[in-house]
């Protein structure tokens, strides 16, 4: 499975708007503009990218990889707020 995602259009497509974001071409040199940058950089390239105004962030779950809420801060937020689960309207 592994061999075949690179061949695959959804792929290609990730890796060209990339290059183009970071200003670079080809997988290789998308990954070393990346590990050249900070966690909390890269985020805010992309989150610019993508014109984000909101996000939910659930601290409850956190990967040992992952973001913690302490690092949001750091990050372009114009809002921060808390609540519980029973506040949220689905």
């Amino acid at each position: 499975m592994q061999r075949h995602i690179p061949n695959t259009i959804s792929y290609m497509d990730c890796i060209d708007k990339l290059g183009k974001l970071l200003n670079v071409t080809g997988e290789g040199k998308i990954l070393e503009e990346r590990g050249r940058m900070s966690k909390t950089d890269y985020v805010n390239l992309l989150f610019d990218d993508a014109s984000l105004g909101a996000f939910i962030v659930d601290d409850g779950f956190l990967p040992a990889n992952g973001m913690s809420i302490d690092m949001l801060p750091a990050l372009k937020v114009l809002e921060r707020r808390s609540f519980t689960a029973h506040e949220v309207n689905y």
